[in-house]
C-alpha cells in the first residue's frame, strides 16, 4: 500500500454569489474560512444568465485571499469572453497565490460596467477545487 496523498482527495468548495448588484464590491456571505493549508487547482464561475463578450458591457469575478486575486474571470472580448447559462467556465488561477494559508478566509469581489446593456450575475455561484496541503 502506498502513501497516502492528500491530492488524490480533492475538495469542491461551492461558493453562492447569488445576483449581487454593488460594483467593485465584496460579495456578502460569499466567504471560504480555511482551518489549514489548501490549494487552489480550479476555480469555476457558473452564471444563471448568458454574458455577450464585450469591451464596453462586462463583468469581472475575483476570488481573493486578502488583497491577492488567486483566481478571476473577466468577460471582456480580449479576456475570456462571454458567459453561458448555466454552464461552467474556468477561471484563470494564480499559481502566485493558489496556495492558501491555514486560518484564511477567501473572499470574492464583483465589478461591473455597461453601457446601458445589463450584464449582472445571476444566481451565480464559484466552485473552487481543491486539496488539503500537508504542513510546511
Amino acid at each position: 500500500m502506498g502513501a497516502h496523498s492528500l491530492e488524490r482527495n480533492p475538495i469542491v468548495i461551492p461558493l453562492q454569489l447569488g445576483s449581487p448588484s454593488a460594483d467593485d464590491a465584496i460579495i456578502a456571505g460569499a466567504y471560504a474560512y480555511f482551518h489549514r493549508k489548501f490549494v487552489v487547482t480550479n476555480a469555476v464561475l457558473v452564471n444563471g444568465a448568458a454574458i455577450s463578450a464585450s469591451d464596453t458591457d462586462y463583468t469581472i469575478v475575483n476570488l481573493k485571499n486578502g488583497s491577492n486575486v488567486v483566481a478571476e474571470i473577466d468577460t471582456r472580448e480580449a479576456h475570456e469572453n462571454g458567459l453561458t447559462a448555466d454552464v461552467g467556465k474556468a477561471m484563470n488561477v494564480s499559481s502566485t497565490y493558489s496556495t492558501i494559508a491555514a486560518g484564511s478566509t477567501l473572499t470574492v469581489q464583483y465589478d461591473e460596467t455597461d453601457s446601458g446593456t445589463s450584464v449582472a450575475l445571476t444566481n451565480a455561484v464559484l466552485l473552487v477545487f481543491g486539496y488539503w496541503k500537508e504542513s510546511a
